[in-house]
């Protein structure tokens, strides 16, 4: 899985294991690929999660730089990833 000083929501499991599947398939080492992408924005969000898009009080958005997804984090106590998403999914209005 990915590596970090952040933890993971089940349902954010699930939906980077979804998507590194579909990399994989597209792609040998595509999905690898993300997970250092997401590793890396995530690590850059431990370091200052206010520079990234305000979602409502305590959830914040960022994105790789490579890959059309989103990564909805919590900052309240320690970085917190509730969804992955692909930018065009419909928004979500819960992230639990």
């Amino acid at each position: 899985m990915i590596e970090g000083a952040f933890s993971l929501t089940q349902k954010a499991i699930v939906d980077l294991r979804s998507i590194r599947y579909w990399y994989e398939q597209q792609q040998e080492g595509l999905g690898s690929e993300f997970f250092k992408e997401v590793a890396a924005v995530l690590n850059r969000a431990q370091k200052n999660p206010l520079i990234f898009t305000f979602i409502n009080q305590n959830v914040r958005r960022c994105k790789p730089r490579k890959f059309p997804h989103y990564i909805y984090f919590s900052h309240k106590n320690g970085i917190v990833v509730l969804r992955v998403r692909h930018i065009k999914q419909k928004p979500l209005k819960r992230f639990t």
